[in-house]
């Protein structure tokens, strides 16, 4: 009787912990459980916010219109993956590869992005305030009708990046310099 109590208590203890670390996280653990141990790449409208997926390879994942709030995928690759319309608002995607993504109306205000690599990347319509965005790779991306007001650039790569239409308020452009106010698609001072 003695052990049936104790392993009573045991689960109990462990349904508690499990429910509370997912109000804790904010992500569904189901949505989790789907992209990180079942290795499912369709997961669109998924609620990951929160959620620790650094260090992982997601090349061709769905995470179309997917919360990433706060979400920490730095150094984790996404080649190519479907990130149409996804919050990754204060993520960290810092050292993230995110060649090919598709991160087209993707809300990515005050998101950590140092060192990232999204060449040939489509961030058309992509909000981007307040981004931290240092030495990250940009080579052949879409920036067309990106907002990038109040973002940090400093030594970013854009070669033959498309930023037309971008509006650039009081970003911290390439060389250090502030662009001011009423940029858009290039850093005047």
């Amino acid at each position: 009787m003695h052990e049936k109590k104790t392993l009573f208590i045991i689960i109990f203890n462990l349904v508690i912990f499990v429910f509370a670390a997912t109000l804790v996280c904010g992500f569904k653990s189901g949505d989790f459980i789907r992209i990180t141990k079942k290795n499912l790449k369709q997961c669109p409208n998924c609620d990951l916010s929160g959620a620790h997926l650094s260090y992982r390879d997601l090349s061709e994942i769905d995470l179309q219109n997917a919360d990433l709030t706060d979400a920490d995928l730095s150094h984790t690759t996404m080649t190519n993956a479907k990130l149409k319309g996804a919050n990754f608002t204060h993520a960290n995607l810092s050292y993230a590869v995110m060649n090919g993504a598709d991160l087209s109306d993707a809300k990515m205000d005050n998101t950590r992005m140092v060192f990232a690599t999204l060449n040939k990347a489509n961030l058309h319509g992509a909000t981007m305030v307040g981004a931290r965005m240092n030495y990250i790779k940009l080579t052949d991306a879409d920036l067309t009708n990106t907002n990038l007001s109040n973002a940090i650039m400093t030594e970013a790569e854009l070669t033959r990046a498309n930023l037309s239409n971008a509006k650039m308020d009081n970003v911290i452009w390439i060389d250090g310099r502030r662009c001011k106010e009423g940029s858009i698609g290039e850093c005047m001072n």
